[in-house]
């Protein structure tokens, strides 16, 4: 994802479709969620000065109706070619994050559950499982293809341990294991807790009915809802906002994930009105 050697985005797929909050894969195979524009501009190490100017462009029409003052180019990634060379901007990279956060051993015998630190700037690395490690295995964790979003464009990691202990605010804190029976559908594939023995399978957690309601958000618990936490992950820790939309299960592949919201305009360059007197055009 950053634009980087190990996972290369052109230009103009930051605006769609991998802009802010859009989700890509590597090529080490790891799902990246592209970082909110305030980590932009900054270098890998957070070293170095940094000229934005370089960047900014101004097309007064869409700015009028966006009601901003410039708008600024993707940063392209630039190396030290030759030690004297005075190139501007090295270094700089979007930033994304390790999304979703929760990953699995994918160990028939092992199959643990759990999250792992998701603001990790670039985290691209393969993770061992430490249960495996412990047995003297050597065996990965794969992040988990199911993530949650609502209507209103929030997006969050899958609710796995409300979910398989049908609690909005669940007591247990027993180890969590994702389990396969071999079924290509959601019902064979089931979440087990270790601590209490509950399990679930994941049925019905991507339905929806035309009103909007949500099978994750109405049959999670009995007698309550489960909402939308307001969670925007590409805008970093922190950034729950109020939401009371319902939440509805989704593939992190899925099409429908993220759609780019996009404004454009034609490109008029805006003439002085001397140069207009030119042409014995009159001031506007």
């Amino acid at each position: 994802m950053p634009s980087s050697p190990s996972g290369p985005v052109r230009r103009a797929q930051l605006i769609a479709p991998f802009g802010v909050g859009a989700m890509v894969i590597v090529p080490s195979g790891t799902s990246l969620i592209v970082g909110g524009l305030d980590y932009w501009f900054k270098q890998k190490d957070g070293k170095g000065n940094i000229d934005p100017q370089e960047f900014i462009f101004e097309e007064w029409r869409l700015q009028a109706i966006l009601d901003v003052n410039h708008f600024r180019l993707p940063p392209d990634f630039r190396e030290i070619l030759m030690w004297g060379q005075k190139v501007p901007n090295l270094g700089i990279t979007i930033p994304a994050f390790r999304f979703p956060s929760w990953h699995f051993c994918y160990d028939k015998d092992c199959r643990l559950l759990c999250s792992w630190p998701m603001y990790t700037r670039g985290a691209r690395g393969r993770i061992k499982c430490p249960e495996c490690e412990k047995k003297k295995k050597t065996r990965y964790m794969f992040q988990v293809p199911f993530v949650a979003m609502c209507e209103r464009g929030h997006l969050q990691d899958f609710p796995w341990n409300e979910w398989v202990h049908r609690e909005v605010k669940p007591g247990c804190s027993g180890t969590l294991r994702l389990k396969s029976t071999g079924s290509a559908t959601l019902a064979g594939q089931k979440v087990k807790c270790d601590g209490c023995g509950k399990e679930r399978t994941l049925l019905g957690i991507t339905s929806a009915t035309p009103s909007g309601a949500t099978t994750l958000s109405n049959k999670l618990a009995e007698g309550t809802e489960f909402l939308c936490q307001g969670i925007k992950p590409w805008v970093g820790p922190g950034s729950e906002e109020n939401c009371s939309a319902p939440l509805r299960g989704s593939l992190r592949s899925a099409s429908n994930l993220y759609f780019a919201h996009i404004l454009s305009s034609i490109y008029l360059p805006k003439v002085q009105d001397l140069d207009l007197q030119k042409f014995g055009a009159e001031p506007t």
